[in-house]
């Protein structure tokens, strides 16, 4: 009723014609292998686009850790040309402060593991000579075992000149569990608690870590940062979507060749 309303004759599914060895030979298409062959088209598609698409995150990741290198191996800026800059330029630059702590809202950074051990990341204000809104110091890693020693000895320093990275990570807030316990450094969120302005990045201070600080803590507070990195591994995603690509068509390519050996000798075994 359909096909005539359409104007169609009903009949059998639609055939292709194929030569082989010389014989014409019609291979009729089931419904169910058009689908087949569909669902094996999209899926080729899919993965052929994901292994697309992480390719170009892997040009994009390649391209920001150079940015990253640059930025951490260009000359250090003054803190006058520093804080007029936005967080986003800022960060990632070394810079140069000099100023006086405000040792008496210092906050720790808790349960914070480097080398295998538990400890706390030292964080003062610093305010800086000339005036100007605060910047807040990463002023180290202290162990939890040395905290007693080493910590009244880092609270004596009436000021300080201080070199080290700007930082402006884009995470969820921190949190302060305690009087003066924070879970992350948050300059927007300790700033809040602080009576003067405070500038939104902050300065890890100290010198860049390098592979032989691994293992050697050196003497506490450890001052050392780490560059940025984009250390996804978009080159084993994108070989694993290729990989699966070319599995699959290998897979279709041995199957259709199967089938029609299986047509030609069938063929040429009904031919008297």
């Amino acid at each position: 009723m359909l096909h005539g309303a359409l104007g169609l004759a009903a009949g059998p599914p639609p055939a292709l014609a194929t030569r082989q060895g010389g014989t014409l030979v019609r291979v009729r298409l089931r419904p169910s292998a058009i689908l087949l062959a569909l669902l094996i088209t999209s899926a080729l598609v899919v993965l052929l686009a994901l292994g697309t698409w992480q390719l170009a995150r892997l040009r994009q990741a390649s391209a920001n850790n150079t940015r990253f290198e640059a930025r951490e191996a260009a000359p250090p800026l003054e803190w006058a040309e520093a804080r007029e800059l936005p967080p986003t330029e800022a960060a990632g630059r070394r810079v140069r402060i000099t100023g006086r702590w405000d040792n008496a809202r210092t906050v720790m950074l808790v349960n914070r593991a480097r080398y295998d051990r538990r400890g706390i990341d030292v964080v003062t204000p610093l305010q800086p000579d000339g005036g100007g809104p605060v910047l807040l110091v990463n002023r180290g890693w202290i162990g939890e075992t040395e905290v007693d020693r080493v910590l009244p000895e880092l609270l004596a320093q009436p000021t300080g000149t201080v070199e080290g990275l700007a930082r402006y990570p884009i995470l969820p807030p921190g949190q302060e569990l305690s009087p003066g316990r924070w879970t992350r450094l948050d300059a927007e969120e300790m700033g809040k608690t602080l009576p003067y302005p405070v500038v939104a990045w902050h300065l890890a201070q100290g010198r860049r870590e390098v592979p032989a600080d691994e293992r050697n803590m050196g003497t506490f507070p450890v001052q050392r940062y780490q560059v940025q990195r984009d250390d996804i591994p978009h080159m084993d995603y994108m070989l694993t979507w290729y990989g699966l690509a070319g599995a699959l068509t290998a897979t279709v390519v041995i199957r259709i060749r199967s089938q029609r050996a299986r047509t030609t000798g069938a063929t040429a075994a009904s031919i008297p």
